[in-house]
């Protein structure tokens, strides 16, 4: 499982990282044991990383720490994919062929398509897509994810 960053704030995670935190906990409680990875680094607005603020988070919530592995470098989408393949291929994650990306429905469509076009015929690409349940933010994004869509189609390679 990978679990992709979202915004942390002062407070802890963001409401959409906790949609995906919830998300992927409730999965968790039915697969007990799976290798998570929380990927995110840390913005110039953010007390702490992303994957840290996950792993707290897991943890916080009964997730045993072993189990998770952190990717604390990235700053957007493309780098969240390329530096959870580092791991991977570094043996830090012990691949099992089949992933499960977790993250907001209005993300999915570009992790898919970025994950394609580096990871294509290597690892089967599940994904579980986390409600959105803060409004704002739930707006905001959709308004923001078609330009990243579209910037990430042309420039992430």
């Amino acid at each position: 499982m990978v679990i992709f960053g979202c915004q942390v704030r002062a407070d802890g995670p963001s409401e959409l990282l906790r949609d995906r935190l919830d998300t992927a906990l409730d999965y968790l409680e039915d697969h007990p044991g799976m290798t998570v990875v929380v990927s995110g680094g840390q913005g110039p607005d953010e007390p702490m990383s992303e994957a840290q603020a996950m792993y707290d988070y897991l943890t916080g919530h009964g997730v045993d720490g072993d189990q998770i592995v952190l990717e604390d470098r990235s700053s957007n989408t493309w780098e969240n994919i390329q530096y959870t393949l580092d791991l991977f291929q570094s043996g830090a994650v012990e691949p099992t062929g089949k992933i499960l990306a977790v993250s907001n429905g209005f993300h999915l469509s570009r992790i898919r398509m970025l994950w394609g076009r580096e990871w294509e015929g290597t690892y089967t690409l599940s994904t579980l897509a986390a409600p959105s349940s803060h409004l704002p933010s739930r707006l905001s994004m959709h308004l923001r994810e078609p330009l990243a869509l579209a910037k990430s189609w042309l420039l992430d390679r």
